[in-house]
């Protein structure tokens, strides 16, 4: 028994926080990207790990806002070593209304990304050069909701939502009311994206109503839930 738990101790000392401990969990927001060509811009939306899972949405913070580039993802990731996280993406989209392509899907892929906790900030580091910083948003609860596609994450007062509705994507963050049925969604960011036309939305408010086994959204739209996280 007394070698078993020496050498559960030696295996997490030396995993280097691979299972031991995890302290990217939890809500972060968005502050800033810094590019080794453009340097530091803002960057607006949430991003949330929870066991495992992740479910995040961004926008460039430029202007004017119809030309700026956002992307969602949601998946799973684990820690490769001290300073390296592998996201595992379910499903996830880039928009560029001033690029080439409007759409670029990025489901089914892995990512391995650099990454430093420092206090209370976040700093994620691509392969392209890029690095993003992240602000910590206490948090004491969160709900991962599966839709039959997407994700809704809500926490004491953040939402992230990632929706593949047909012929389309729509996806948001920012804060949220919830009395009973019905749901307010104080979207930071709002995108949907339909028939190769990009809609986007800042400060604007949507209202839509979950009963525990379905999403509505405006516009028609709706969402069966397919599993549960609380």
């Amino acid at each position: 028994m007394k070698f078993t738990l020496v050498l559960a101790l030696f295996v997490c000392f030396t995993s280097a926080r691979l299972a031991c401990a995890d302290d990217i969990a939890g809500l972060w927001i968005y502050e800033s990207f810094d590019r080794p060509v453009h340097g530091v811009q803002p960057l607006v939306g949430l991003f949330l790990f929870n066991d495992g899972r992740f479910v995040h949405q961004a926008m460039h913070g430029g202007e004017p806002m119809e030309e700026q580039l956002t992307d969602a993802h949601i998946g799973r990731y684990r820690f490769k070593s001290g300073d390296t996280v592998q996201f595992e993406v379910d499903t996830g989209i880039v928009v560029t209304p001033a690029g080439d392509s409007l759409l670029s899907a990025r489901s089914n892929t892995s990512h391995d990304v650099g990454y430093k906790v420092s206090e209370e900030n976040l700093f994620l580091s691509f392969a392209n050069g890029a690095t993003e910083k992240l602000v910590k948003v206490p948090n004491t609860k969160v709900e991962l909701i599966d839709l039959e596609r997407g994700t809704l994450a809500l926490t004491d007062r953040h939402f992230i939502l990632v929706t593949e509705p047909e012929g389309g994507w729509l996806a948001g963050s920012g804060l949220y009311e919830r009395k009973g049925h019905n749901i307010r969604f104080e979207a930071m960011r709002w995108f949907e994206v339909r028939d190769g036309k990009a809609d986007y939305a800042a400060g604007e408010t949507f209202e839509a109503t979950f009963d525990g086994s379905k999403l509505k959204l405006p516009g028609g739209l709706s969402f069966r839930v397919s599993g549960y996280i609380k």
